[in-house]
């Protein structure tokens, strides 16, 4: 697998990120970092600058925390349609399920260090909750099984203080998205 992380969008107006992993005789498949701009807005970016992309090949998403800049109230009804696991810390469940995710479609994204299966075999998770409003925001990293080796993607979004345990988990990334307003 070969892997390339692209910011679609970035902002107060919305952000959405999407890793995508290249297979050898086999289609694409592709990660949201949250959905922070609707269906029909995301389809023109795609058109726009990502035409590979395709919606059918994502595979699962990730939700940062329950803001309408991470999760727009647009993708319910293509959310229920898709079928896309929706991975979340458990804290941020229930405000995503009253937003857009579909209760049925949330998985857990463990804090406490646990490494999670996204894509089985390609994709783990290991989580950490950072202070941000009321629930806290995700930080994420990511393994992911290239034909290199592993890559870590750490990512962190709407931080409002970098904490011990962020740093630890973030430290051997080679890759790390920042979006901070501080």
């Amino acid at each position: 697998h070969d892997a390339r992380l692209r910011v679609i969008a970035s902002g107060s107006g919305g952000n959405l990120s999407i890793l995508t992993l290249h297979r050898s005789d086999l289609p694409p498949l592709h990660v949201c970092i949250d959905l922070g701009i609707g269906p029909r807005t995301l389809a023109r970016r795609l058109e726009d600058h990502a035409p590979d992309v395709r919606l059918e090949d994502v595979a699962a998403v990730l939700v940062t925390h329950p803001d309408g800049d991470h999760l727009r109230t647009t993708w319910r009804r293509t959310l229920e349609s898709m079928d896309w696991p929706i991975f979340a810390a458990p804290s941020h469940h229930a405000a995503l399920a009253a937003m857009a995710a579909p209760a049925r479609l949330l998985r857990p994204l463990a804090d406490g260090g646990r490494e999670v299966s996204i894509l089985p075999g390609v994709i783990s998770a290991t989580t950490a909750l950072a202070p941000h409003d009321d629930h806290g925001s995700t930080v994420i990293r990511l393994r992911v099984r290239t034909t290199r080796g592993d890559l870590r993607i750490g990512w962190a979004t709407d931080v409002g203080r970098p904490t011990d345990e962020m740093r630890s988990l973030l430290a051997d990334c080679e890759i790390l998205g920042v979006g901070s307003n501080y």
